[in-house]
């Protein structure tokens, strides 16, 4: 083989860079920009779309999956904390 690369080797070198895969990179990566767009726009289906989301239901999934809130509490908080907390939590 001369410089055959298997299907598998992006992926793992994703993983080893990132550290984990790039399906969940894109569904942090979404849900980050959802946290970014949170003050500005209003609603939870205006922001599911916004952020890139199928629909306000995915939107819900991930923020419990990847917060253990739902929506309406992981939003309404994030908007009595300081900008620091918030910012951080842009970062993450």
């Amino acid at each position: 083989m001369s410089g055959a690369v298997s299907e598998r080797r992006p992926r793992r070198r994703f993983v080893h860079a990132v550290g984990y895969g790039p399906a969940t990179y894109l569904r942090v990566s979404r849900f980050q920009r959802a946290v970014a767009l949170a003050p500005r726009v209003g609603g939870p289906a205006a922001l599911a779309a916004a952020a890139g989301y199928a629909d306000q239901a995915h939107l819900g999934r991930d923020c419990r999956a990847l917060t253990g809130l739902t929506p309406r509490h992981f939003f309404r908080a994030l908007s009595t904390v300081d900008v620091a907390v918030r910012d951080r939590l842009r970062s993450a």
